[in-house]
């Protein structure tokens, strides 16, 4: 075919894309086929690495507002893919990386006084402003108080980039809910002593639920107010 009208067509697509991705898509019921059909988007090599840079900030960001484990960890992961795919756009991001170092930039935070980066941008408008932000969410995700969202977020900051670094499959985290994961990091920590026995936190979890749903509650008072 025509190479610029396929070119047109890849960007117009990838455009629509990324519009797409926001934390009201990532709620819906089909949700997880959006999602599966993503990250095979983003992982094709049509994708210029520019672009990459900003959905994986767009990724991170959603990744800061979504409730649900499962989804913040599977955006978590997709990110830490798809920057590990195209490493001379997306390592200033994260990393100075210059003669082995693993150090991360140090004052980038301080110096990003306000981010460029805005939500509402278009692709090609969040392209052009990668140069000067950062992945100053990784910060929060690692503040996260889900142990398990947190551990994947540690894996930023390692040498992500080398041919050796750990590779995180996605498809995992959406099949997993939000009780599997309260029980898997249970089991976790007894292992390592650091948490009362499986029986003791069982109950504990019978006795908090009520409390999350009076929660939900008056959330749901306050969103259809």
């Amino acid at each position: 075919g025509d190479p610029s009208y396929i070119d047109n067509s890849l960007s117009a697509f990838y455009s629509r894309l990324y519009a797409l991705l926001t934390p009201v898509t990532l709620v819906l019921p089909y949700r997880h086929r959006f999602l599966r059909l993503l990250l095979l988007a983003l992982k094709s090599p049509m994708l210029p690495g520019s672009s990459v840079a900003a959905f994986a900030k767009r990724l991170l960001r959603c990744a800061m507002l979504v409730r649900s484990h499962s989804v913040v960890m599977w955006l978590v992961t997709a990110a830490y893919t798809i920057m590990q795919r195209s490493p001379a756009s997306c390592r200033g991001l994260v990393h100075d990386q210059g003669e082995g170092s693993r150090k991360e930039v140090e004052g980038a935070d301080a110096r990003l006084e306000e981010d460029p980066w805005k939500p509402e941008m278009s692709l090609d408008e969040a392209v052009k402003v990668m140069p000067l932000t950062s992945l100053w969410e990784l910060q929060c995700l690692l503040r996260h108080h889900s142990p398990s969202v947190y551990r994947l977020a540690q894996l930023f900051r390692t040498n992500m980039f080398a041919e050796t670094a750990k590779r995180v499959s996605s498809d995992d985290m959406l099949v997993v809910t939000d009780k599997e994961l309260f029980d898997r990091e249970v089991n976790y920590q007894c292992k390592r002593g650091r948490v009362a026995p499986p029986a003791t936190i069982g109950f504990l979890r019978d006795e908090v639920q009520p409390i999350y749903q009076a929660a939900d509650d008056v959330f749901a008072q306050f969103g259809s107010a």
